[in-house]
């Protein structure tokens, strides 16, 4: 599953969730890298708007957050581990040539 990150027309970054959020933020630097990272949080729920994960949210039980919570970063690290193999033989192919 690839995160794309164009996706600010088909994502509602607002609402009463998203601005006490985002206002909670005083650094706009951390503003800007929490909205990238909270877009591709809702990006791997599909979920479309933030009040999404508040309220038409599959299963608004706390621990079934918690569970897709570890599932999203579970995503990331095999993400993660995936570029730094392609990446080692990028390098690896590099230094043959």
């Amino acid at each position: 599953m690839d995160l794309n990150l164009d996706l600010e027309e088909d994502l509602a970054l607002s609402g009463e969730s998203y601005k006490h959020f985002i206002n909670a933020i005083r650094s706009p630097a951390t503003q800007i890298g929490y909205r990238n990272s909270l877009k591709r949080y809702l990006a791997f729920l599909k979920l479309k708007e933030v009040d999404g994960l508040l309220t038409t949210y599959p299963n608004p039980n706390p621990r079934h957050i918690e569970s897709q919570i570890i599932s999203y970063i579970m995503y990331l690290r095999e993400r993660l581990a995936g570029l730094s193999a392609s990446q080692q033989q990028q390098q690896g192919k590099e230094s043959k040539g």
